[in-house]
């Protein structure tokens, strides 16, 4: 995000969004304008906003540039947050319940895991009543903590 004020007053906000493309608010203390910019730098349109909309879409982009990212892990560190008896069990548990196999195989096939994703609880959950792990193990694992030695 970009933000300058001149001298007279005049201010121009510009936001890169999360998919590359851009919105440029230009103005001065009567009035201002939006204009937007698709991935590729191609204006998409120009629209007169008031000074509160200015305001409110410049506090939305730093609010989520300042928001914390999610905690998205490989596979190979989210098992990382497993003691290996944990994954042990696990992998019993697995061979014995065709649900408990299937949530474990898409673990391990995932690009990704993220430990905010409900997904990623109801996982943990199922293998807590399995009791393949404690929901002491559940909570750490969900914390991003790493196992204890």
């Amino acid at each position: 995000m970009l933000t300058i004020i001149n001298p007279d007053g005049s201010f121009r906000h510009e936001i890169t969004h999360a998919d590359d493309s851009r919105s440029v608010y230009e103005g001065d203390a009567d009035s201002a304008t939006m204009t937007g910019f698709d991935t590729q730098g191609a204006e998409t349109g120009t629209e007169s906003i008031t000074l509160a909309e200015v305001t409110a879409a410049v506090e939305a982009a730093r609010a989520a540039a300042e928001a914390p990212l999610a905690r998205i892990l490989t596979p190979f560190a989210f098992s990382n947050l497993l003691t290996i008896e944990e994954e042990i069990a696990i992998e019993a548990a697995a061979e014995t319940s065709p649900e408990l196999r299937v949530l474990w195989r898409r673990a391990e096939r995932a690009t990704v895991i993220d430990l905010d994703s409900p997904l990623t609880a109801q996982m943990l959950d199922a293998f807590v009543t399995a009791g393949a792990i404690k929901a002491a193990a559940k909570a750490r694992i969900l914390a991003g903590d790493p196992a204890p030695a």
